[in-house]
């Protein structure tokens, strides 16, 4: 990334900016070099399990698959609708689906991992994605916005992504060294203000405070503020999300659950960018040259960066674990989730009904997601 910082920039200032995807595609492409010359160990699938479902893994597992290919169907039908629909139908279709999908991992996943999944679907999805008219706004000429900042790609996509870099090396310092002993509900509500309040730097540039009221220049205003805190607290918070996300996932189904949490993320983001470029129409903005708009803009920072996103900081009091980052979280705040049917058949289950205190009752034998074992569930 630091490389590519120093490239784009010049490049797409004293060339063309086609030229940069020219110089991206073989260094994309050299990832094909470990792969076809088997460089990554990997065992190969027997004859007999070759091109089939794992069937007993998928019946033991049924409610994570369920939601697992509920979600994959989700971000696919997001896509055709992105290419063929409106952007209101693609509003529409990400709120629907995306409640849709949060219910059903209170049906699929423990209560508490359920809930910090809807915390950080939430904390994603109500930060709306407006960098494309930022991006515009930033780096558009006089004749399309007169008196605004024009800044060059070279300080734009170099220089302030350096520093970003930098910044997000001092989060993460920041953390490990300050808040890695905080509770989690302290780590995510105060890493959500600095974020809303870094949100301010934006609305301060756009409504040209800096210059009439601060007597700032914009590249300064722009290098101390949304260049450098914006990362800052973008890895501040992204942190306290993936040390939750791994704590909370069950004995046994690691990568299944943390794969589930980090789907919902990345939809939550997709909801973001779906809802941002709605907003940016709806708000008018225009970069078309003889009739560019960013009248709506500072309405769009404020509702989206500042509004929406404060909405997370009473949830995080309802959602989020009262835990310590450094403490164990499974089986404290985790229950065991039994996924039936388990299809071994243990000694246990060869006892008849009747030996059972109580009246005979029907008994299935199901995967305890938290233990790994199979335990009876009578029904």
């Amino acid at each position: 990334e630091l490389v590519a910082s120093f490239i784009v920039g010049p490049v797409a200032d004293y060339l063309d900016v086609a030229v940069v995807f020219w110089i991206a595609l073989p260094c994309a492409c050299q990832a094909l070099i470990p792969l076809a010359m088997g460089f990554l160990p990997e065992v190969q699938v027997p004859p007999s399990k070759s091109n089939r479902l794992e069937g007993a893994k998928i019946s033991a597992q049924i409610r994570p698959f369920v939601l697992a290919l509920s979600m994959a169907v989700g971000a696919l039908g997001l896509a055709v609708v992105g290419l063929l629909g409106t952007e209101l139908a693609q509003v529409f279709y990400a709120i629907c689906v995306s409640f849709v999908l949060c219910c059903m991992a209170f049906w699929c996943l423990p209560r508490t991992l359920a809930m910090c999944n809807l915390y950080m679907f939430l904390q994603d999805a109500l930060y709306i994605s407006i960098s494309g008219a930022l991006d515009f706004w930033y780096t558009s000429d006089a004749k399309c916005l007169p008196g605004g900042p024009a800044f060059d790609y070279t300080y734009y996509t170099t220089w302030t992504q350096i520093a970003g870099i930098a910044a997000s090396s001092v989060g993460l310092w920041v953390f490990q060294t300050v808040l890695s002993s905080w509770r989690f509900r302290a780590v995510f509500w105060v890493t959500t203000v600095l974020r809303i309040l870094a949100s301010f730097f934006d609305l301060i540039l756009v409504q040209r405070w800096n210059v009439s009221r601060l007597g700032v220049p914009d590249k300064w205003m722009y290098m101390l503020g949304d260049a450098i805190i914006q990362p800052f607290c973008g890895m501040m918070a992204f942190m306290p999300a993936v040390i939750l996300t791994s704590k909370l996932c069950p004995k046994n189904m690691e990568s299944t659950i943390y794969a589930i949490l980090a789907g919902f993320a990345n939809f939550g983001a997709n909801v973001s960018r779906a809802t941002g470029v709605w907003l940016t129409k709806a708000a008018g903005i225009s970069t078309e040259e003889g009739s560019c708009n960013f009248a709506g803009l500072p309405a769009l920072i404020v509702v989206g960066h500042i509004i929406l996103p404060a909405l997370c900081i009473p949830l995080t009091f309802c959602l989020i674990p009262d835990a310590h980052l450094d403490k164990n979280l499974v089986g404290k705040h985790t229950r065991p989730s039994a996924v039936c049917c388990c299809p071994s058949f243990s000694h246990a289950s060869r006892r008849p009904a009747a030996r059972l205190h109580g009246p005979p009752r029907r008994i299935s034998w199901c995967s305890d997601t938290t233990t790994g074992r199979c335990v009876a569930a009578r029904g």
